[in-house]
């Protein structure tokens, strides 16, 4: 079992993580993709690749190319992904080819066994879990 240590793009810090996490030494990190639109994510690639970090974890967006998702497994030597529900963030592209190294994350909204069937499995989030046990009991 791996820790890793994320940089994510929640907030406009993001290039600024980039460069800490090399200042101190890093090689390994996970990828949260989560606010970056293609512009901006080929800035990141960028910045990441000067920076030489590897990424094994990647949390992606259901915007992003299959090419995209091959980018990183090559450049950042990514190995496994999650991506929110299509419920909650429609399917754009087709990802079969990837389907066993994308993992579902259950957030918000329940997962259904035929959407389940279009990926690796379930990537669970312990952070959406306990907010709905705090929030929506029956949920």
């Amino acid at each position: 079992m791996r820790f890793l240590p994320a940089i994510t793009t929640t907030r406009p810090d993001w290039k600024k993580k980039i460069k800490e996490a090399s200042a101190i030494g890093l090689d390994s990190v996970c990828f949260f993709l989560t606010c970056l639109k293609e512009v901006q994510r080929n800035e990141f690639y960028r910045l990441a690749g000067k920076s030489g970090l590897k990424a094994p974890f990647v949390h992606l967006r259901s915007d992003m190319k299959p090419e995209e998702i091959r980018l990183l497994k090559e450049k950042f030597g990514a190995e496994i992904f999650n991506i929110h529900s299509y419920s909650e963030y429609p399917e754009k592209y087709n990802y079969t080819g990837l389907k066993d190294l994308i993992y579902i994350e259950n957030i918000y909204n329940p997962l259904n066994s035929r959407e389940l069937k279009k990926f690796g499995g379930i990537c669970l989030d312990f952070a959406h879990l306990e907010n709905d046990r705090l929030t929506d009991a029956k949920k």
